[in-house]
């Protein structure tokens, strides 16, 4: 296997399309790197290549650090037939390249497969959910949890649209996500309300208008906002980044409602998969602050995948 860089900041448009032709996870994409590339972090990939062609693709973010370089990507390739020894020998090669630490995390999939040595990496565990939605509703509705399918239930009886947000998208992302907060003991200062802010801007400034992410609410009759999410929408994947729901619409359960939906209408549209993101492996313990979210999404009849971020020791 052979290796080299690509200047996703000098060329993203090439690097858009490596992605696309060795079919490799959205988080690899250039527009989804430059959300997550803060200051005077640099957009880097590395091309994978057996005799020339192109096997796969890493995309990932390059950044000064005290003792050398450090590169992160979002997400690993899938093990490939016969080239378990992938992962080593792509940390050797940037290693010899300058970088001193790296780390590959595992938005849709990770190091997991390989194999690892935990006396040179630090490993950590996540679970997510990605729920098939391309067997249709009835389908669906059987595998849901029984608790899920009472609450849906009644939900049905109520007047609650989904529909596509159009305007004012970072806005009302912000401030459901700050009463989401606020619900949880967080009193967000002006600072950390205006940095989300900000953030939600990038997101509809590289995603939204590119087609690749879409902002979805839930509302009722009255035309209030129940609940929100923002969504990714690459191939045949629609991918939960980021939401909140309004005191109202918690309350209610609003957002199963709203997540229901949206099920409905992706594989009316054609879409495999609704994948409704994760949580750390440590959530299985009901002490933990996220195993309330953990319960949530595996109440919709999701298998969990165990998915494996892998850093090394600088």
């Amino acid at each position: 296997m052979e290796f080299r860089w690509h200047d996703i900041d000098a060329d993203p448009l090439a690097w858009d399309r490596l992605v696309s032709e060795t079919r490799q996870s959205l988080f690899h994409l250039s527009r989804l790197l430059r959300v997550h590339a803060f200051g005077r972090t640099r957009r880097r990939g590395v091309i994978l290549s057996y005799r020339g062609y192109p096997m796969a693709v890493v995309g990932g973010l390059v950044r000064r650090e005290t003792n050398g370089d450090a590169f992160e990507s979002l997400c690993f390739p899938s093990l490939m037939r016969g080239r378990d020894d992938l992962l080593e020998a792509l940390i050797g090669w940037l290693r010899d390249q300058g970088i001193s630490k790296v780390r590959f995390g595992s938005f849709s999939g990770g190091v997991e497969g390989y194999p690892l040595d935990c006396s040179s990496f630090a490993v950590s565990e996540r679970l997510e959910f990605p729920w098939e939605i391309s067997e249709g509703t009835e389908a669906l509705r059987r595998k849901l949890r029984s608790n899920h399918k009472r609450k849906l239930n009644k939900l049905d009886r109520r007047k609650l649209t989904l529909k596509a947000v159009d305007r004012r998208q970072a806005w009302l992302l912000t401030c459901a996500r700050a009463q989401w907060a606020q619900r949880k003991g967080q009193r967000l200062q002006v600072r950390e309300f205006l940095h989300m802010y900000r953030y939600h801007r990038l997101l509809h400034k590289h995603l939204t208008t590119a087609g690749i992410g879409n902002l979805y609410g839930l509302y009722d009759e009255q035309e209030r906002l129940l609940s929100l999410a923002y969504m990714l929408e690459y191939s045949d994947l629609s991918f939960y980044m980021i939401g909140a729901s309004s005191p109202e619409g918690y309350r209610i359960n609003a957002s199963m409602k709203l997540f229901w939906d949206m099920a409905r209408f992706y594989s009316e549209q054609g879409f495999r998969y609704l994948h409704l993101g994760g949580v750390p492996s440590a959530a299985l313990a009901e002490q933990h602050d996220e195993h309330g979210v953990y319960r949530f999404k595996q109440g919709f009849g999701v298998t969990p995948a165990v998915r494996l971020t892998l850093s090394t020791h600088s």
